[in-house]
């Protein structure tokens, strides 16, 4: 935001990377202790954001909601999706994902 003219102004990776950056040191996320005894900050990056979500979108919507992720994320096919919500889980993470959905279903006679 530009406070002089009250506009928006243009974003590219670079600034916004530095507005994450900035929120993090803001918040003040955890700092981790490398082998050199060094400390560093975690900083988040829009990948991560973006896998969060459709992560929480598929752990919330289940099966049902595949298409419309789909789209959002700009896939080309389920099985694409599929790979990207489930390759850096373990399977137990998944597994336990299906699981509720499954549940939610028997016990819940008013979910799809």
């Amino acid at each position: 935001l530009n406070s002089y003219r009250c506009q928006l102004s243009h974003t590219d990776s670079k600034s916004y990377n530095a507005h994450l950056d900035a929120l993090c040191d803001y918040l003040e996320t955890d700092l981790v202790r490398y082998d050199n005894g060094e400390y560093r900050r975690n900083y988040v990056r829009q990948h991560q954001l973006r896998r969060f979500f459709a992560m929480a979108f598929f752990w919330s919507k289940g099966f049902d909601g595949m298409d419309a992720l789909r789209w959002m994320l700009g896939h080309s096919d389920m099985e694409h999706l599929y790979n990207y919500i489930s390759e850096s889980e373990t399977g137990a993470v998944l597994n336990g994902a299906k699981a509720s959905v499954i549940v939610r279903g028997i016990v819940d006679s008013t979910s799809e």
